[in-house]
């Protein structure tokens, strides 16, 4: 297939039960995705323990960051679809090597966004700094059901950072009484 080379392996037991089941995993040269699958009669996917890894170029269909490059991970204990729209997520991302080609310097470290799976808003995610030049607070992310995102927080460098990304900071306006600097994007897969 275009994505890569698939295989799967059917949970019997749950079709006996009217519940049908697979363990999918989807083999590519930049990475690998490996989970369980269950389908309900009421339209509802669930997707659990999935895995995987790869790159943000690879992931350029689904989330196109052009001049953006990393490597991914990822860990989702479960993630629910309701008629093909988002109704709960809780696992995590995280991106490394995170490197702009808008900077020389452009190596941004690793970002990770955490979803809790919190019932009362089980969309929502935060989002941190790993390691790198960049410190992040309240950085939260949004996702709607039917696939857009937002994101946003406050971004300071790091005290050892490149004057270059101490520099692009500026671009986000004035810095609070702490030295951050708000941000935001929005986009849809």
């Amino acid at each position: 297939t275009p994505l890569g080379k698939v295989s799967w392996s059917e949970g019997s037991i749950a079709i006996l039960i009217g519940r049908p089941a697979w363990r999918i995993e989807l083999s590519r040269p930049d990475g690998f995705v490996r989970s369980s699958l269950a389908l309900r009669t009421d339209s509802t996917v669930i997707i659990r323990d999935a895995d995987a890894t790869g790159s943000l170029e690879g992931l350029a269909s689904v989330l196109p960051l052009y001049g953006t490059t990393g490597n991914v991970t990822v860990r989702i204990e479960e993630l629910i679809l309701r008629e093909g729209k988002f109704a709960h997520i809780k696992g995590r991302i995280v991106i490394d090597q995170l490197i702009t080609n808008a900077l020389k310097s452009g190596d941004l470290g690793a970002v990770a966004i955490e979803f809790p799976g919190d019932e009362s808003d089980p969309l929502a995610g935060v989002l941190s700094a790993v390691d790198g030049p960049l410190q992040i607070r309240d950085g939260q992310i949004r996702l709607t059901p039917e696939g857009s995102y937002e994101i946003e927080g406050r971004v300071a460098a790091t005290q050892d950072a490149p004057r270059e990304i101490v520099d692009a900071l500026q671009f986000l306006g004035r810095p609070d009484s702490e030295g951050y600097r708000l941000f935001s994007q929005a986009g849809s897969f």
